[in-house]
């Protein structure tokens, strides 16, 4: 091989190395979503936007619901007072299970129903009630789509199962002093819990990440998409 030869030769050998050893020039955001891989998140995205935005205002619009709810506290104050013990705890914790259990029942539902004068379904169809552990408490919960008749509902329904109870222990022969009673230890305050605004985005993120995620895996993954994208690269 002759010198000149030689020194081509090792000229474009060098040059070679150097190009590929140079590092890749770096493509701006827009190059990016110009490459087919870049439009299909782009695309994603938008829809992903839009969904989330439609899907909020459409559950803001729905009509609201409003709740109420009273505390009641079981007591049996003649005995807690002469020696209070954690029997005595025990029994009327235990209590509370029961009568919440009753607060549905017709001999509680059907005289708040008169005294509301509205139909026993809407009152049973609107009240529940809890026993908040590690307490006395029995919470009558109502709901409504205004908020005078959700707390109306709840105090009325938190009487009659306080008289319920006064009557149940009369009819036992336990004297006045010795029942156990619930006294509401609040007015019933109703508050809107549908809609709220946090919970209508939190519903349209799950709904627009599953559009958006289908979505992509159909253009994603379709040859003439993704063939020769270099995003990622």
């Amino acid at each position: 091989m002759s010198p000149v030869t030689s020194q081509a030769s090792s000229r474009r050998t060098e040059t070679s190395n150097g190009t590929e050893n140079a590092p890749r020039p770096r493509r701006t955001l827009g190059q990016r979503l110009s490459s087919p891989t870049g439009g299909v998140l782009l695309v994603v995205a938008i829809v992903f936007l839009v969904v989330t935005g439609i899907t909020t205002a459409t559950l803001q619009r729905r009509d609201p619901s409003y709740e109420a709810s009273q505390a009641l506290l079981i007591d049996q104050p003649r005995a807690l007072a002469a020696a209070p013990s954690g029997d005595l705890i025990a029994k009327l914790a235990t209590l509370r299970v029961k009568y919440v259990s009753l607060l549905r029942s017709d001999a509680v539902i059907q005289p708040a129903a008169e005294a509301l004068g509205v139909p026993p379904e809407v009152v049973a169809g609107a009240v529940q009630a809890s026993a908040p552990p590690e307490s006395l408490l029995i919470v009558v919960s109502a709901r409504s789509a205004k908020a005078r008749p959700a707390a109306a509902i709840a105090e009325a329904v938190g009487a009659s199962l306080t008289s319920y109870l006064a009557a149940e222990q009369t009819k036992l022969g336990v004297k006045a002093e010795d029942q156990v009673t619930l006294t509401p230890l609040r007015s019933a305050g109703a508050r809107q819990v549908e809609p709220t605004l946090s919970r209508s985005i939190s519903v349209a993120l799950v709904g627009a990440f599953v559009i958006a995620g289908l979505l992509y895996l159909a253009l994603g993954f379709a040859p003439a998409v993704t063939r020769g994208s270099s995003l990622f690269k």
